[in-house]
């Protein structure tokens, strides 16, 4: 009966939608976008933006759009449309629908796996916290909040969050949410190893679910709870009772990764296989993908065939770059720490125009507000500088441990360097930075670099056009301070050559000489 009310409504809506203006086109899709995301997205694509006449009609429609796709787990290309919205409701200060807007747009950047962008957007959200009272927002914004926590492994940091939008969702009454939250809550424990406060957790959703989908999320987790503290039989009995639930396509993907990873501890590699090849057939994240190669690698190493584990270890290598590449993106809490403080500079400037304003009636009073203002403002400043440093540390030590590397790596070839030939130790060499550096490998060599050196590789090929990858690896291998009779072995040059790469460079970067090179590269990743 429900179905069928739903059906009649949607169809109504689309009959008044092809008859009715614009504006009344919008008021339907809105009306309809909580209840029924699917049937408003509809609508909304039957609009064509550049018909709207009014600014407000373009700025929600903008809006309308993003957050339909976004409750329908579809997202748009970019975030053009949704800064439309942004730009609008700023200048004409509408903060509660300025608050949407950061909201989706922090979702796609979520999407887009952009974490500390997307928790810049969820933090802007938080500002204008006062001129709204929707319950369910927060819940959700917390939610994403705690989920980049858990992601960049700040546990305890994720915990608060989820256990802020659990609250929020028990105001909003509900319940189901809320008892989702409960088992986030749980893997934070899970992922401290602290199993029997985690085991706490999942349990209590499981006693009091009567939705089927979170049942087998619960079991799900139980399962898995037990296979990492070795109850290999009870893990067995919770994964194989989660098959038999629905649930989401990421969630069977884990469980059947689950399933593999405890075959493979009872030495059952055909199972173990198995359940292996079916997780890798369900779109799964990046982890659970790792993971599956890792069980792969181990599963041929037992059966000794070498040719297979290494083509399960380059996938695996691959995905771990992946992940390595997304947990090295500036922590949630840094971004949260760098906000306050500047969210607290902006009221102190508010608060010196304040004073100075009433400088002229009390003088004295004012002169000492002045000087504590100043003197907090300064600490302030002082705190602000220090989370930059350490920011910068934090590059300094990644180019260290990569160099690092290079040199454990030359160190472990020693003896096999030592009775080979000259041809064998090029080869050696050769080998060592390809395998180190992956030069072979473009995509992921340009991942590790810009990693390393504050993504060099997008400012050069963003800002120097006829600049060639031969090149930005020379300005890459100078940064890491290889010598140059390796420069000319991996790029395959002689010192007539190499020199002549070097003016054709300094050219191209719009430097007088080849002696500025130095500094060029030192001031581009400093940016």
């Amino acid at each position: 009966m429900n179905l069928r009310y739903y059906n009649i409504i949607s169809l109504l809506c689309l009959l008044l939608a092809s008859c009715s203006s614009t504006p009344d086109e919008l008021k339907i899709a809105e009306h309809l976008i909580e209840s029924r995301p699917d049937s408003a997205l509809t609508i909304l694509q039957t609009i064509r933006p550049q018909n709207l006449e009014l600014d407000s009609h373009i700025a929600l429609y903008c809006l309308l759009i993003n957050k339909a796709l976004s409750k329908t787990d579809k997202y748009p290309a970019s975030d053009s449309t949704i800064n439309t919205s942004i730009n609008y409701y700023k200048k004409n200060n509408e903060k509660e629908r300025l608050i949407e807007c950061y909201f989706y747009r922090g979702k796609l950047f979520m999407h887009l796996k952009k974490y500390d962008e997307a928790t810049n957007m969820f933090l802007k959200a938080l500002d204008n916290k006062s001129a709204t009272k929707h319950d369910k927002l927060w819940a959700e914004l917390y939610h994403n909040l705690g989920n980049i926590c858990y992601i960049q492994h700040e546990y305890l940091n994720a915990r608060e969050k989820y256990i802020q939008s659990a609250e929020y969702y028990n105001k909003a009454n509900t319940v189901l949410e809320s008892n989702y939250r409960l088992l986030d809550i749980g893997r934070t424990y899970f992922s401290e190893k602290k199993y029997n406060t985690a085991l706490f957790y999942y349990s209590k959703v499981l006693g009091q679910s009567k939705d089927s989908f979170q049942t087998g999320k619960a079991l799900q987790e139980i399962g898995i709870n037990y296979l990492h503290s070795g109850k290999i039989d009870s893990a067995q009995k919770y994964l194989t009772r989660c098959l038999h639930y629905p649930g989401k396509a990421e969630d069977k993907g884990l469980q059947f990764m689950s399933l593999a990873d405890m075959y493979l501890k009872c030495s059952q590699f055909d199972s173990a296989f198995h359940y292996s090849a079916l997780a890798l057939k369900e779109p799964t994240d990046l982890l659970t993908k790792r993971e599956c190669y890792r069980i792969l690698v181990d599963i041929e190493f037992h059966k000794k065939n070498l040719i297979q584990m290494g083509k399960y270890m380059t996938l695996f290598q691959s995905y771990s770059n992946f992940v390595k590449a997304l947990e090295s993106q500036t922590k949630s809490t840094v971004i949260e720490n760098l906000h306050d403080t500047n969210e607290i500079e902006k009221g102190t400037k508010r608060n010196t125009i304040i004073i100075l304003s009433i400088l002229f009636i009390v003088l004295s009073l004012s002169g000492i507000i002045v000087y504590l203002l100043f003197k907090r403002n300064k600490a302030k400043k002082t705190q602000l500088k220090l989370f930059r440093d350490q920011l910068s540390t934090k590059q300094e030590f990644v180019s260290r441990n990569l160099s690092r590397r290079i040199q454990t790596a030359k160190e472990t070839q020693t003896d096999h360097r030592r009775n080979a030939s000259s041809e064998e130790r090029v080869k050696l060499d050769k080998e060592l930075y390809n395998k180190t550096l992956q030069l072979e490998k473009w995509d992921d060599f340009k991942v590790e670099m810009n990693h390393t050196f504050n993504q060099i590789i997008d400012k050069l090929e963003l800002n120097f056009s006829g600049i060639t990858q031969r090149e930005m690896i020379w300005c890459c291998l100078h940064l890491l301070e290889v010598p140059n009779t390796d420069k000319m072995l991996i790029l395959d040059a002689s010192p007539d050559s190499l020199y002549k790469l070097k003016q054709r460079l300094a050219k191209k970067l719009n430097l007088k000489t080849t002696k500025q090179l130095d500094s060029f590269l030192i001031e581009i990743i400093s940016a």
